[in-house]
């Protein structure tokens, strides 16, 4: 969905279904055979699994098969496994180092997907997340592309500024007054778009003509 070597950044509020972006997101590079990290700050791996798998990414019954490598920074660290990994959002740089190892043990491209950078404000200066994402996307761009996220309500326009302004692309989500969600890309760099709001129906839009995402070199 993404160029190799980029970086992208989507922000909006929960309800304008980031969680159920980045878990579509997941599924078309699945679905496209690309090899997926998804780090996750906001919702159980349990949850993450179940709508990639919704979306048609991983085949029911084959989660610890699917090449997708979870780092859960949300739920309480358990027993390991080869393809999930726990990380603390209070602990960034052990956080930076388990996502390059998931990056390095993965074929290119990886797709790393972010969701989200806000609750690491929680747990650490706002300096310290700024400076993360910087590494963030060396080392994702260096094998494939990074996709972010941000609940921008939630922040101060400094802080949206300080992030955004890093990345190569920006999209944004919305819920109208009628609680209709709609999502736009609002600039990629080095591409043409067409920053129009539209509809965020996933799996629907795909199919209807002059609704779906587009950028062109």
């Amino acid at each position: 969905m993404f160029p190799e070597r980029y970086s992208v950044i989507v922000v909006g509020p929960p309800e304008a279904g980031v969680l159920e972006f980045c878990a579509y997101l997941a599924a078309f590079y699945l679905k496209h055979e690309q090899e997926v990290v998804m780090v996750e700050t906001d919702a159980s791996a349990d949850l993450v699994h179940a709508l990639i798998t919704e979306f048609g990414g991983i085949n029911s019954g084959h989660r610890d098969t699917a090449p997708i490598t979870m780092i859960d920074c949300f739920g309480e660290p358990g027993q390991e496994i080869d393809r999930l990994r726990y990380a603390s959002p209070a602990d960034l740089p052990d956080l930076l180092r388990k996502i390059g190892q998931a990056i390095a043990e993965l074929k290119e491209p990886v797709r790393v997907i972010f969701d989200s950078l806000s609750s690491l404000y929680i747990h650490n200066a706002a300096d310290d997340v700024t400076a993360f994402l910087e590494n963030l996307i060396a080392i994702s761009t260096e094998r494939g592309s990074l996709t972010a996220t941000l609940h921008g309500n939630m922040h101060p326009t400094d802080q949206v500024v300080a992030l955004t302004s890093q990345c190569d692309g920006l999209m944004e989500m919305m819920v109208d007054e009628h609680g209709d969600r709609y999502i736009r890309i609002k600039r990629m760099k080095a591409l043409a778009i067409k920053p129009n709001w539209v509809p965020f129906e996933p799996g629907v839009s795909d199919r209807i003509s002059g609704a779906s995402l587009l950028w062109k070199r």
